[in-house]
């Protein structure tokens, strides 16, 4: 799944350039089953991967075919869209330029990936697999994986709030040089890194600067590492 701007420039109304676009590409051919299927409810666009027997939930994963969908959105309407949730099994999703308040990602494997993005919240839940960020998060981060790999290179300034649980596999936050923060790391194995400079330890917190940005870190095992994003 691929979201990407067109060339049309959102005005903020209702008229029909400022249409989302909704088109969808396959390897093969696919038959009417396995064609995504869409509904707006409550001012809520819902996209399906698929029909399924029982209903707008999508389809068996065995059944699946490969296809490509990509979601087009007028140049500037990004600043508009309260929420954007992305529930999916497995996959590529494409999230380059995306903006929006509250970014939620469930992924039971698959990759996630993105640059230039703008968020006020961004909720990441996985089991594994990889999610790559590059991204300006405004207020809230809350990642939570079992296993994985999640990456965010903060753009600007690090959130004003971060919660990273794990139970394995590797976490990296890059932050600007100048970010100050107060990182509280609680776990049962695993490292924490912490490669900036001016970093003081108490006990098992890592604070630098006035510690406005604050940082909790709960795991099980694995790795989690804090660094500058000019590293």
């Amino acid at each position: 799944m691929v979201f990407e701007e067109y060339d049309v420039a959102y005005d903020g109304g209702d008229s029909i350039e400022n249409r989302i676009l909704l088109e969808e590409s396959y390897s093969g051919s696919a038959d009417d089953r396995y064609k995504m299927r869409w509904e707006v409810s409550n001012g809520v666009l819902k996209i399906a991967y698929c029909a399924s027997s029982g209903g707008f939930v999508g389809c068996t994963p065995l059944n699946w075919p490969d296809k490509t969908l990509t979601i087009g959105i007028p140049k500037g309407a990004g600043g508009f869209l309260r929420s954007v949730t992305i529930d999916g099994l497995s996959g590529d999703y494409g999230l380059d330029g995306l903006q929006c308040d509250t970014l939620n990602l469930s992924l039971a494997s698959g990759k996630a990936h993105g640059t230039d993005g703008a968020f006020g919240d961004v909720h990441v839940e996985m089991a594994s697999g990889i999610v790559s960020l590059v991204a300006k998060v405004q207020n809230k981060l809350h990642v939570e994986t079992t296993s994985g790999e999640f990456s965010l290179d903060c753009v600007e300034a690090m959130p004003r709030e971060t919660t990273l649980e794990m139970t394995s596999g590797n976490m990296v936050l890059a932050v600007p040089s100048d970010a100050s923060f107060a990182a509280e790391v609680r776990k049962t194995s695993g490292s924490f890194n912490c490669d900036l400079p001016d970093v003081h330890r108490i006990d098992d917190a890592y604070v630098r600067g006035d510690g406005a940005a604050k940082v909790g870190v709960d795991m099980t095992s694995g790795n989690v590492t804090l660094k500058g994003n000019d590293a």
